[in-house]
């Protein structure tokens, strides 16, 4: 079971990140191409990583504690 908590919690941060490097850049693009200027949330993709590493785990707690309700 910690194995697969380990697992799951890397591969959301790893994906979290990935996807907070690309809403970076868009914001970037967007805000330059409006403001004409350099536009952005500092350490956007790490705050992604930990946010969807968080939900991630709280949605997989939930579905098993659900499941185990429901077997009994």
């Amino acid at each position: 079971m910690n194995k697969r908590i380990f697992v799951i919690t890397i591969l959301a941060l790893i994906a979290g990140f990935i996807i907070g490097m690309g809403l970076s850049e868009f914001i970037g693009i967007v805000g330059f191409i409006q403001y004409h200027q350099a536009v952005g949330i500092k350490y956007l993709p790490v705050y992604t990583a930990i946010a969807l590493a968080i939900i991630v785990n709280l949605v997989d707690f939930f579905a098993r504690r659900n499941s185990e309700r429901l077997d009994k």
